[in-house]
């Protein structure tokens, strides 16, 4: 029986869903930087009404009702925000973080030590406190956390690694056409949560890309980390 051969035009994308700026820029290739929380928390508090004021029309339009509201969002070496995280819930709930985006989007922040950063920041309305009675307080110290989640280009040199076992795992089954693989990254460094999208519905092939996945295996300290990447055969 002759072995399998994968065609010349064997072509592999990667693009990390989770980081969109990662697909097209150079920051893709920073590590994971520091940056003063409390220079970051003066600056929020500066634009805490604005900030509060998101919050509270999305709950103006769930009443009876609270629900916490956060935003995601990554700072470039030259202090500029440079991509934010994928807003999810409904679409009042969009509103509100989309809100809370263009505020935050054209702050200028102190530049992080060697790296990106990235931040949460977390609105501070309260179910308990009446939104008027905190307007003029100080914004809680809480509201901003530094996330240190484990690099693009690490994850990305782990699947590299892993990418003879990917090929045989497509040139057995001979599978053609694009395959979304997800997965989490926990703080151990050890994989959870791996899933995969292909068209072909091969159970063989989707149970080898899973395994081959589940086995990678990352520094340990960083923040839960999502990651996600196609690969594509032509």
């Amino acid at each position: 029986m002759s072995k399998k051969v994968l065609p010349l035009s064997f072509l592999f994308v990667f693009f990390a869903l989770s980081c969109a700026w990662a697909k097209t820029s150079v920051y893709y290739n920073y590590p994971a930087g520091s940056i003063s929380e409390s220079r970051v928390y003066e600056i929020f508090n500066a634009h805490r009404a604005a900030l509060r004021n998101c919050h509270s029309i999305y709950l103006d339009q769930i009443p009876g009702a609270f629900d916490g509201l956060s935003v995601e969002f990554t700072v470039s070496p030259e202090g500029k925000v440079i991509s934010f995280n994928k807003p999810q819930g409904s679409e009042a709930k969009q509103e509100g973080i989309g809100c809370a985006q263009s505020i935050i989007k054209n702050l200028r922040f102190p530049e992080p030590d060697l790296g990106i950063a990235t931040l949460r920041f977390t609105s501070d309305l309260d179910l308990m406190v009446d939104p008027n009675a905190v307007k003029d307080q100080s914004l809680s110290r809480n509201s901003i956390r530094l996330l240190h989640y484990l690099p693009q280009k690490l994850i990305s040199a782990n699947v590299e690694m892993f990418m003879p076992y990917y090929k045989k795992c497509m040139a057995e089954q001979s599978f053609h056409g694009k395959a979304t693989l997800s997965w989490t990254i926990e703080n151990s460094g050890t994989v959870d949560n791996v899933s995969i999208e292909a068209p072909s519905g091969n159970e063989v092939f989707e149970e080898c890309m899973i395994s081959i996945t589940s086995k990678h295996n990352y520094p340990s300290g960083f923040e839960r980390t999502q990651a996600s990447r196609i690969l594509n055969v032509k």
